[in-house]
Formats: structure tokens, sequence, C-alpha cells
């Protein structure tokens, strides 16, 4: 028990009531902190480390524990002078029987299971508030937050905005900090309500949606996000900053608030925060600013306006370091909900701050994330979901990242293909491939519906991808993997085209989308070219070539099916199913010139079979 001020006899009381182990250890640890001059303490806090229970004082803190008076779950409800210890690194269960008659009536005898999900790598919001407050969150104090933000962040950064309302000294102060350009995407400042619709793409009601809202918010952090991997996705390494790096640091923010009126209205403030990240973390903080009624002490408009500013920077850095310990979360609290936290500053507000992530398992691996990424597919909520391969993931973290929006950088590669397993000829052919077509980033594309099949089943999707791993030091520089429910090529090109960034533009300023650009085989270059695939017509066949907007890069392959017994194997290089072609569509192959790698994954299969 870490208990302060007016709450250490009850406490003292309490343990004497206890007792000891049978063993005779105590239960508990007692250590009672510094004098606080609040007394509005909520109960009595049950806190909890691993592996066994400390008495250490660290600190302000997060603390999460239970109203033993109450039986409530609650977490830290307190001004941040208050001490608390550090949350646990594991999941503890504990049943306490006690008599709490010293605490209340003779008779209130409580029994609680009280079950604590704890997290070490749980960001603290006491630790913000004390931040925020240490210059009474002030503008000054802000701009030497928003330079620590940059110094720490400018490798693993990219963030869009869109502000509703107040707010807007963050962007401002942001993107005058130097080196700001490592972070900053772009920054929106939507005051008009026409403004907000436009950017969030939303049709709203006016008279019934609450433009100061967490959803109003919500809203704007997606929108920021849609937005911010569009541009990642279309940033050009020559300065710098490739589309799939930037992709996985992206961030989208959105705030909305209803500050202090010019007209005097006798209301509380409030203001809402969210932060979107590229792989769908999402925090998500409230504020209720303190209103006491004396004009000398409440804070004014330009103020209200700082202290949101600050609150977006404390909803961004928590979000950041979540994400960043993802690998030492060790247990959840429920589907998404990470973090549920609250906490009232020296002045009196009220700040709750709440935590998701959408593709949260009890143990977030690689096979896990890849399996999800299948579930999203196959249960029919998405019918693209791009996988990043990470250049460098820290102990615990997943190889993959599930991006939370589909968009292809310009000149990319699609390799579509079983891939069961992947192996290093289709390693070799890409990057062949990537050479001949001067693409930048390849994906390995896979269908998980077959027109003639079933679709594959999620665990062996999980299964199959992993073993890319294995090839992860042949790779190309910058690679991901697609998946789709697109079987046909076909409706490959129309699922994928329009999700395409360009860096090019037309007179009218609008964007202009390149053909894609896919990899495949002398295998599956027969099959694009056979009439038989297009009700046994040619004209169609060729009619259906004009109307795709790709092209094709083919490698040559050993042709192992359908062969003269005697003469072995033949090398089939595409040249002559491609000189048959019209002249206008010939140049939309391109044949790798000497490309040849004798191996197949059905020989694999076999050999791995025989074994």
């Amino acid at each position: 028990f870490h208990t302060m001020g007016r709450t250490q006899r009850g406490v003292s009381t309490l343990i004497s009531k206890i007792g000891t182990t049978p063993n005779g250890n105590q239960y508990f640890n007692y250590t009672p902190c510094w004098k606080s001059p609040w007394s509005t303490i909520i109960g009595l806090l049950v806190c909890y480390s691993s592996p066994t229970l400390s008495s250490g004082f660290v600190g302000p803190t997060t603390t999460v524990g239970t109203n033993l008076i109450s039986g409530s779950r609650i977490t830290t409800r307190m001004n941040n002078r208050f001490g608390a210890i550090s949350v646990a690194n594991r999941l503890l269960r504990l049943r306490l029987k006690a008599s709490l008659s010293a605490l209340s009536s003779p008779t209130a005898i409580l029994e609680r299971e009280i079950a604590i999900t704890t997290m070490s790598a749980e960001p603290s919001l006491s630790s913000w508030i004390t931040e925020m407050e240490s210059d009474d969150a002030s503008l000054s104090q802000l701009q030497k937050r928003a330079q620590n933000f940059v110094q720490k962040n400018e490798q693993s950064c990219r963030l869009s905005l869109g502000v509703a309302g107040g707010g807007g000294n963050f962007l401002g102060v942001l993107a005058s900090t130097p080196g700001a350009s490592n972070i900053l995407l772009q920054g929106n400042i939507l005051y008009d309500r026409e403004s907000y619709r436009r950017f969030v793409h939303r049709t709203l009601d006016s008279e019934s949606f609450r433009y100061a809202s967490v959803e109003s918010s919500e809203y704007a952090a997606h929108a920021a996000l849609r937005e911010g991997l569009i541009l990642s996705a279309a940033a050009d390494p020559k300065y710098g900053h490739h589309p799939t790096r930037n992709m996985q640091y992206s961030v989208g923010v959105g705030s909305a608030s209803a500050l202090r009126a010019q007209d005097g209205t006798e209301r509380r403030s409030r203001a809402y925060c969210t932060v979107q990240t590229s792989d769908s973390f999402k925090v998500t903080l409230q504020a209720r600013l303190a209103k006491t009624g004396d004009t000398e002490t409440d804070r004014t408009r330009f103020q209200e306006d700082v202290f949101l500013a600050h609150c977006i920077m404390t909803t961004v850095e928590y979000t950041l370091q979540l994400r960043q310990n993802l690998g030492s979360l060790s247990s959840k609290r429920d589907d998404t909900l990470l973090i549920d936290q609250t906490a009232i500053t020296s002045r009196g507000d009220e700040i709750k701050i709440q935590a998701t992530y959408e593709h949260f398992t009890q143990y977030t691996t690689t096979p896990s994330i890849l399996e999800k990424a299948a579930e999203l597919i196959l249960e029919g909520k998405e019918d693209t979901v791009l996988l990043l391969a990470k250049s460098e993931s820290e102990e615990g973290q997943p190889d993959f990242q599930i991006v939370n929006r589909t968009v292809i950088p310009p000149l990319s590669l699609v390799f579509p293909g079983s891939f069961h397993p992947p192996h290093t000829g289709h390693v070799q052919l890409v990057k062949s491939a990537m050479e001949a077509s001067k693409c930048e980033t390849a994906w390995f594309e896979i269908s998980l519906t077959n027109a003639d099949k079933p679709p594959l089943e999620v665990g062996d999707v999980g299964e199959r991808l992993t073993q890319f791993l294995k090839l992860r030091d042949e790779m190309p520089k910058h690679w991901g993997i697609l998946l789709t429910n697109a079987p046909l090529f076909k409706q490959k090109v129309e699922l994928l085209y329009p999700l395409q960034a360009s860096r090019k533009y037309n007179e009218e300023k609008a964007e202009v989308l390149p053909p894609i650009h896919f990899v495949i085989g002398t295998d599956t270059l027969v099959r694009i070219l056979d009439p038989k695939y297009y009700n046994n017509s040619r004209e169609e066949m060729l009619a259906a070539l004009r109307s795709m907007p790709c092209s094709f890069v083919v490698g040559g392959r050993l042709e192992q099916k359908n062969v003269d017994p005697s003469k072995g194997p033949v090398y089939v290089s595409g040249q002559e199913d491609v000189d048959k072609l019209p002249d206008d569509l010939r140049p939309n192959f391109t044949l790798i010139d000497g490309f040849r790698v004798d191996i197949s994954s059905s020989e694999i299969r076999r050999l791995q079979k025989s074994e």
C-alpha cells in the first residue's frame, strides 16, 4: 500500500487486521509518502509490482488500483503532487478478504477479487501533467517541449494535423521549431464547419453532430492520417525520405474543442484530441478545463488555446511511447483497450486518456499480426491489406506492420503469386525486375481468394508469410506484402490502380496515376495471353489488355510441365508469346534479358513432402 496524508492511519489498521501469511511473511509492504495538502483521496489504492510487491517510492507516475471502500475499479485520478508507484509488468491476481471495520461501520465486511491488468510499457499521464505544469502550461514551456519532441522523434514520426477550433498554437510552435521539417508533413486549421466537413469527407448534420466531441476529433485524426499516408507514400527518395519508411511512421492528429466563449457564457471549456498511427494505435485525450468564475485566476481564451496545444503535444508523445513499447505489453484490458487513465491538474482540470490498438492480441508477435491481416481479408472487412516489412525490429516486436490504409507508392513493382513457399528464385526475379523497370519498392501480392479453389485458411496464410522472413537478408532494400481478394489480373488492376500515390499532376491539377508495374514469370504470361480465359476469344483478350492500365516485366523460367521426357525441361523466355501481340501492346511487356532461376515452389513442396 502506498498512501498519502490522512489515509495512513487507516491503512496501518488494515494491515494489522490482515496479519501475515502462514509462513510468517507480510502480505503487504507499506510506505507512507509525503504529507499532502490535498485531502480528496479516493479511497485506498491497491498497487502492484512484479515479481514481488515493492515498497520503493518512485515519484509521480501511473497508478492502477481498486477502491476498497466502494469496490470500484479506478485509475490515476489524483493531483500530480501525489506519490504513486510504478505499475506492474505482468498480470497479477490477488484474492483479498479484509475486515474494513476500522475504516467504516463495524459490520462492513467486503470481499473483493482484485484483478489488475498492467503493463510496464504503460506511459504515465501524470508525468506529462507534471511537465505541462512546470511553467503553468505556458507558451514558452510549449516551445521547450516542441524542441525536445523534434530532437527525440525526427527519425520516427511523420505528422499530419487537422485542428478544428482551438489548439492552433501547437501547429505554429511546432512549425517554427528547427528540424520540424523532418516531422511535420502538413497542418490544417479547420475553423469553419464546412472546412471541417470537407477535410473529413463526411456529410454531417449540423444540428445533431457535436463538433466539439471525441467523435469529431477521431474523424479529424483519421482524415489527417489518410492525407499523411498519401504524402508519405509519394515521398521522393532523392530528398532522404523513402515512402515505406515514411508510411511506417505516419501519424494523424485531430483535435476539436469548445473553449472560452466571447459572450462570457458560464460553462467549462472542453477539448478533445485523437492521435491515430498508421498501424492502428489510437489514443484519445479528453479535457474539461477548470473554471472558478474568478476573472483574475481563470484562463484567458489565449491561455486555454495554449493549454490545448499542450494537451495535443501530450497525446502525441504518449502515443509514440506506447507504440514504441508494444513488445513489452504482456496483457490487455479487453479486446482493444490498452490504457484508461484519469488525472487532475493543480488548477482542477480533468484529463482523461484512453488508448486502443485495433490489432492488439495478448501476445503481439509476428505470426499473430500476419493472421490478423489475413482475417481482415477473409472476413470481408478489407479488400487489401498492406504489410510493411520493418528494416529492423526490436526484441519482442513483430517484424511486420499492418498499415491502416493501403497506399501504393510511385515506382512500385507488384509481384503476384501464391508463394507456397517463397524462395530465393522469387527474390532474384523481383530484384532483376526492379533493375529493369527502375522501380524502387517491391510488393509481394497474394490473393487469399481463388477463382477455382476455396479461400486460404488463416493459419496457412500466417505460416506462409512467416517464410518471407527467412529471405530477409536477400530482399531488396524496400519491400512489403500486399494481401488482396483479387485472384484475376483484371481484378487486381481495378483494385490497386486507384490506390496509387503520385508525384505528377496534369494542367487541371489532378493527380496523374501511372500504370501499375507487375513482375511475372513466363508461366503467368502464358495464362494472361491465353484466350480461354476471355471466353475463348482473342479479340476479348486483346481488348482486356488495352483496357488495363498496367505493364509487365517478365522473367524466364525452366518449364517442367508438358515437356518431352527425352529432351527434359525447356527454358522459356516469353519472347515468342510477346512477338505474337499487336504493335501497340508489345511495349507493355519487358522481358528480362538472360534471367533464369531453375527453382520452383512446387519442386520445393515435393522435396519437403518426401523428407
